[in-house]
């Protein structure tokens, strides 16, 4: 499991809790770690919980072809 996050404590907390790799988003470097991840296939499952536009436009650049993604309490009023 891959957990992508801007807030260190968070991630270091899903590292703790069982994550086998954390991105922290703000950091250009990490960014790009997904890819050598998932070998550039982009991830199977994709759940998008901050319910914010941004990441929801980004569950879609991380999903591999045929990808489930799923957004878990997204607010209504968000339109992708």
């Amino acid at each position: 499991m891959t957990v992508f996050d801007i807030d260190d404590t968070r991630l270091q907390m899903a590292k703790r809790l069982g994550a086998d790799h954390v991105i922290n988003m703000l950091n250009s470097d990490d960014r790009a770690a997904h890819l050598d991840i998932t070998r550039g296939r982009g991830y199977a499952v994709v759940l998008e919980t901050a319910g914010a536009i941004p990441t929801m436009q980004s569950s879609f650049e991380l999903a591999a072809n045929k990808a489930k993604v799923c957004f878990v309490g997204a607010d209504e009023g968000n339109h992708i």
